[in-house]
């Protein structure tokens, strides 16, 4: 899967050596822009499998060690979410770009933080929201381009799943100091990023949420989450995302726009237009299969973050959307927990980039 490029491999260091790290790993190593030069984790026998599987790299094991490293141009930060504010801030201090896993923090304040020290260090920081990279993802984002759907009125945005809690390093994913929250936080920020890109990143202005625990824990996080996001353009966005359904698992999201609709999943992409004569849909041919579907996301922005370091791209994953995603969870929960609609707050930063589909 290694792609050629004629540049200079920069460098990158991973942190963290759990599934994510070494996803991260792979696709930094296939980009064919980076080198993985470094690798930290605490556990040695994960440190072990991260130099096997990049085909050898300085391990370390702490962070401090790794972002000592003067030659890193960057580094990912793949760790539980209590961790992602100190660790980020820190890599930044120490020149590193960063690119930081999902979700963003515990909460937007900590998001706040993370861009305030990007900014203060002339440093690049990116949020690894890498399914604006899915082949369905990118079609449906040229098709919107040339305005098949006409304007894009609702978004239902889905990730269920029936298999129950995950668990991670001492339980963490439980521990909502840890991990700031439930499937919300953890699965439907991923459903949600995509709608809102695709929709054209538009002012959200109000959330009304509703969270459940199936347990009847109430010292649980919730294990299921479904809300209403309201546009300034009148337009809408429900969400939908479950730890533990009652049902088979889902993953999709359904765009329904003034002259077609589209639904788009990991790996296929739909458009279907009614008129009087009936209903039309089409699916464009696009890569398939696992792992390579799940694989060229990371991939892609591998190559991404190195084509902005250089100056010949903008981040694909910018720290002002992290910034209004953790808004939009925050909301949420505050929705939840006092039972009414509650205003959003849209970063100055965000606005629609040139080419984003409208």
């Amino acid at each position: 899967m290694a792609i050629q490029t004629d540049q200079p491999a920069l460098r990158v260091g991973i942190i963290g050596g759990g599934w994510p790290g070494r996803r991260h790993a792979e696709g930094f190593r296939a980009s064919g822009a980076w080198t993985v030069a470094a690798v930290a984790d605490t556990d040695a026998g994960r440190r072990a499998a991260l130099v096997e599987l990049v085909g050898g790299a300085t391990a370390f094991a702490s962070v401090d060690e790794l972002l000592a490293e003067p030659e890193l141009d960057a580094v990912v930060v793949a760790l539980p979410t209590f961790l992602h504010r100190p660790v980020v801030v820190a890599a930044l201090a120490a020149g590193k770009h960063v690119l930081c896993e999902k979700p963003p923090a515990l909460n937007a304040p900590e998001v706040e933080a993370m861009a305030a020290a990007a900014r203060q260090h002339d440093r690049l920081l990116g949020f690894s929201l890498q399914r604006r990279a899915l082949p369905s993802v990118a079609a449906a984002q040229a098709l919107i381009g040339q305005g098949e759907l006409g304007r894009i009125f609702h978004a239902r945005a889905v990730w269920t799943r029936p298999w129950g809690v995950p668990h991670g390093l001492d339980n963490w994913f439980s521990d909502r100091g840890k991990a700031g929250g439930g499937p919300l936080i953890d699965l439907g920020v991923h459903v949600l990023d995509l709608a809102w890109w695709l929709m054209g990143r538009p002012e959200i202005i109000s959330i009304t949420g509703v969270a459940h625990n199936a347990a009847n824990d109430p010292k649980r996080i919730e294990d299921a989450a479904f809300g209403l996001l309201r546009l300034a353009d009148g337009g809408s966005i429900q969400l939908e995302t479950s730890w533990v359904m009652q049902g088979e698992g889902e993953f999709r999201v359904q765009l329904l726009g003034s002259q077609a609709g589209m639904v788009i999943d990991q790996e296929t992409l739909t458009m279907t237009r009614v008129d009087a004569t009936g209903s039309q849909s089409t699916r464009p041919a696009l890569p398939g299969g696992w792992p390579e579907t799940l694989m060229l996301p990371f991939v892609s922005q591998a190559s991404n973050l190195a084509a902005a370091i250089r100056g010949e791209a903008v981040l694909l994953t910018p720290a002002a959307d992290g910034l209004m995603l953790m808004r939009l969870i925050d909301g949420f929960y505050r929705s939840a927990t006092e039972r009414r609609e509650v205003p959003i707050e849209m970063p100055k930063e965000v606005q629609p980039p040139a080419g984003a589909p409208r």
